[in-house]
Order: C-alpha cells, then structure tokens, then sequence
C-alpha cells in the first residue's frame, strides 16, 4: 500500500495522481489519476544503480532512478498546455521501503 500521491500544479490548474503500483518486471511504476478510475504508466524505473538493504522485518531499495514517461509527459502538456515535459525527463532518485 503506497499513502500520499503526486501533485502537478500551475495557477489553478492542477494534476494529482495517487495509488501507485511497481511493476518490478518492466521497470514502471503506475498511478491512479485522482479522481478518476484511469491508471497510467507515471515514471520509468532504472535500478541500475540500486542499492538494496534487508533491516529490521524491511527491504529498502535506494537510488531508483525516476523518469517520466512518454505517456506521461504528453498527458502533463496537454493538461498545462505546454512543451515542457518530455519522455525521460528525470523526476529525481525514489527510495522504496517494504516491508515483508
């Protein structure tokens, strides 16, 4: 279970997802977009500087690289009416904690 979301905003213009899912096997992490039942592919996951660490009942992976989408990008330009985003825009580096 992931709590809290993503919100894109510019003046009253506004873009929240929420939900998000990790596809480990193709490297994807989805989202719900609020207020709506539509699931996207957000952000393209690069684990190839990862660093993983097994603590206390929890796997804590690090340095999980975040890039927007194709998909994604061109969704947030229509929304802000811009050019702004493009596929493989690095969002920043994510940490997931889990707990098992």
């Amino acid at each position: 279970e992931h709590s809290g979301g993503i919100r894109f905003s510019a003046g009253d213009t506004k873009l929240s997802v929420e939900d998000f899912v990790i596809a480990t096997e193709d490297g994807v992490l989805t989202a719900r977009v609020s207020g709506t039942e539509t699931r996207i592919a957000l952000l393209d996951l690069d684990l190839s500087a990862a660093s993983i660490d097994r603590d206390d009942g929890r796997v804590v992976v690090r340095d999980v690289r975040a890039t927007l989408t194709g998909d994604a990008a061109a969704a947030l330009n229509k929304t802000f009416d811009t050019k702004l985003f493009s596929e493989g825009l690095k969002i920043g580096d994510a940490k997931v904690t889990a707990k098992f």
